[in-house]
């Protein structure tokens, strides 16, 4: 709104007048510019990870390589099936242990009954504790009959198998002789003589 002042301008001065206000207040208006609004950064993509995508996590397991070589040796190798037969009836051919294989047990242990070699506490600060004095190198165990040549344990197997078969049969007379018929002792018998004849067949040099 205009000051009393401008109605006693001519018309002249009062359109500069106007213009010039006109002029300034643009002027103004330029210098004045909006502040620009930060450039929002969009958010980071989320990655959502299927059950497909997410990594496999390595479990430690016990090796069964040892397991895989045992059961080959068993079971695809003649040597392999002629130890397992020999280990559940080795005292059959194998005299262990000797008084060389039993060491010398302390003041104070018994021997153990039905275990040559193994003794039984009978001190007090020490009651029945077992103390097995057996010579382990020389045991007839998985490890050290594997170690035999395969001649070796044929010849052992054959020894064991006979010893077992003539002991069977001796049960199987006076099971004929007191029950009158076949028990199981002839069962096992013909078990025994078929497995000695497999035995017999085995080439052990190709082992």
């Amino acid at each position: 709104m205009s000051s009393d002042s401008d109605d006693d301008l001519p018309i002249s001065e009062l359109i500069k007048k106007r213009k010039l206000a006109a002029a300034q207040s643009d002027s103004k208006a330029k210098e004045i510019k909006p502040e620009r609004k930060a450039k929002q950064e969009p958010p980071p993509e989320t990655k959502i990870v299927k059950k497909n995508d997410e990594p496999t996590k390595r479990t430690s397991k016990p090796s069964s390589s040892y397991r895989y070589r045992s059961s080959v040796f068993y079971e695809d190798t003649e040597k392999g099936y002629m130890v397992q037969s020999l280990l559940v009836r080795w005292w059959y051919a194998i005299n262990w242990p000797t008084e060389e294989d039993i060491g010398v047990p302390p003041p104070g242990y018994e021997s153990l009954d039905g275990f040559k070699g193994v003794f039984v506490s009978t001190r007090t600060d020490s009651l029945g504790e077992i103390l097995d004095l057996r010579n382990k190198e020389t045991c007839p165990n998985l490890h050290n009959l594997s170690s035999y040549h395969a001649s070796k344990v044929k010849e052992l197997l054959i020894i064991a198998l006979e010893k077992q078969i003539e002991i069977v049969n001796k049960l199987n007379d006076e099971d004929s002789k007191t029950c009158g018929d076949v028990g199981r002792a002839s069962v096992l018998l013909t078990d025994l003589k078929s497995e000695l004849k497999k035995v017999i067949k085995i080439d052990a040099k190709k082992c």
